[in-house]
Formats: structure tokens, C-alpha cells, sequence
């Protein structure tokens, strides 16, 4: 679905996170992905520093995000949980789809 989303924006950089290696995109234009559980707090943060959008020391994230796709593992639980790790990075305006 990644390769979707950059054909269907074709302006946009596309991020994705997945805990399976299989899902893994390594050197398309316009795609990173990261071996990542977004439920998992430590994990978000740890690859948002690796892509350059880490938080400031004590701070809220910067305002990264226009959009975030949760294709997760649809639950409620794991649902809630990657909201929270990601609502902080998407932009005042930007939109969150829980697929």
C-alpha cells in the first residue's frame, strides 16, 4: 500500500513502519520504512530520531505529519496505542485514518 500512497500523492514522502521484515521498501524514491511495532512508544521514537524528527529534549514533537494511515494490526488496543505514539507528529489540520 505504500507504493499506492506515493502514486496516488505523487508529491509526498511516504513513511512506514511494520514488524515485518517482508514489508521492508529499500531504495524506491520517495519511500522509508522502518522495522518498527508502532504501538510500542520507545519504538516510534527511536526510528522518528533515526529519520531526523526527534522530539526536543523535554518537549512535543515537531509538526511532521499531514497525514498518518494506521494499517496496523486492528485492534482497539493496538489501535489506541499507535494513536497515541503518533498523534504528536501529525500537523494541526493534518488528518488520522484507522483503517
Amino acid at each position: 500500500s505504500l507504493r499506492g500512497w506515493r502514486a496516488f500523492l505523487p508529491g509526498a514522502y511516504i513513511y512506514g513502519l511494520d514488524v515485518q521484515p517482508d514489508a521492508m521498501i529499500k531504495g524506491e524514491a520517495r519511500i522509508r520504512t522502518a522495522l518498527a511495532d508502532s504501538a510500542e512508544q520507545s519504538h516510534v521514537e527511536s526510528v522518528m530520531t533515526h529519520w531526523g524528527f526527534a522530539k526536543p529534549a523535554g518537549g512535543k514533537p515537531g509538526d511532521v505529519w499531514d497525514m498518518v494511515v494506521d494499517d496496523g494490526l486492528h485492534t482497539p488496543e493496538s489501535q489506541l496505542a499507535t494513536l497515541g505514539n503518533l498523534w504528536p507528529y501529525v500537523r494541526p489540520g493534518g488528518l488520522y485514518v484507522v483503517e
